[in-house]
């Protein structure tokens, strides 16, 4: 009896298959998620980019004192921003990437800032979306204060 008694030391070969085809698969479930992840950091991080371009527009406007000599604007187009003195010196230009953008309803979209720091114009907002559309996030510029922040 002892001949049919066979001592069993490791793992056979079906198990470790089996267990691989499980791992494969919650790897594959999983990748949509991670996609879905770059997504939400796109935005985020393009959403921060802007807001500290605004800062820097806002705190350039206050501290130079120079009211409409010295204008400075950010400049929203289809597929880019754009930082810009004066209408026509860019400083800074930056496209979007395929899993961002930003809807816009004209050509273009300009931000400013007077010598208190408040915004000039209407509808002081920014919408960053993904490319699907799931996610967004909204910079909002308060008409009296100047205050950036973000929904």
């Amino acid at each position: 009896m002892a001949f049919f008694h066979i001592k069993n030391n490791g793992y056979l070969l079906i198990e470790l298959l089996i267990a691989i085809s499980i791992l494969m698969t919650l790897l594959f479930l999983g990748v949509p998620a991670l996609s879905w992840h770059r997504q939400y950091y796109a935005v985020d991080a393009m959403t921060r980019e802007i807001i500290m371009d605004l800062h820097q527009l806002r705190q350039q406007a206050i501290g130079n004192g120079l009211g409409g000599m010295d204008d400075w604007c950010l400049s929203v187009r289809d597929q880019e921003y754009r930082i810009v003195q004066n209408g026509y010196i860019i400083y800074k230009k930056r496209s979007f990437s395929d899993r961002v953008y930003i809807p816009i309803e004209e050509s273009r979209k300009d931000f400013r800032f007077d010598v208190q720091g408040r915004p000039k114009g209407k509808n002081m907002r920014i919408t960053v979306r993904s490319a699907d559309d799931r996610y967004e996030r909204r910079i909002i510029i308060a008409a009296q204060t100047g205050r950036i922040r973000v929904e």
